[in-house]
């Protein structure tokens, strides 16, 4: 486990987690905001995984698996990448948790953790600025927007968020 919040567990990735990763990532409705919206194969999220199993490995910090602490469901993931060089936040919820204030539970958890953990000074963040939820959340947690760009024919807002 790398840490849990009230109503979560974050932890490593585990090949038990394919098949819910892969029910999640082929609803529309979750993959709307995500590249340029296309649903994922099971085969894409089987790759996914067994990537961030292996870049937990060599660097210790990825996009953590990210559990429900009442029923052990997978609810999706929330952590740190690279974007363009620098470490990028990020998180995505199976729709079944949507609206409910585990976006901003976890993201807050998952963000002070990764600072103090891995000492990061700043990270950014992207959203399409159509989806308010996760513009919300990012607000919430202290990002700020540097810049705008487009992805896909759609408007994108990139964030830095500085530590400390």
């Amino acid at each position: 486990m790398i840490l849990e919040t009230l109503r979560t567990i974050v932890r490593r990735w585990r090949e038990a987690d394919i098949p819910a990763y892969a029910q999640m990532v082929a609803d529309p409705d979750v993959m709307r905001w995500i590249g340029d919206g296309s649903v994922h194969t099971a085969a894409q999220a089987t790759a996914f995984v067994h990537h961030m199993c292996q870049q937990a490995q060599e660097r210790g910090w990825i996009p953590w698996a990210v559990e429900a602490k009442a029923t052990g469901a997978l609810m999706g993931w929330c952590g740190f990448g690279l974007r363009e060089g620098q470490v990028d936040f990020g998180y995505r919820l199976a729709k079944a948790f949507w609206g409910q204030g585990f976006g901003t539970e976890v993201t807050r958890a998952v963000l002070a953790y990764g600072m103090r953990q891995y000492q990061f000074g700043q990270c950014t963040a992207a959203a399409y600025v159509e989806n308010t939820a996760s513009i919300r959340i990012l607000a919430k947690l202290g990002f700020r927007v540097e810049r705008y760009g487009e992805q896909y024919g759609k408007r994108v807002a990139y964030y830095t968020y500085t530590h400390g």
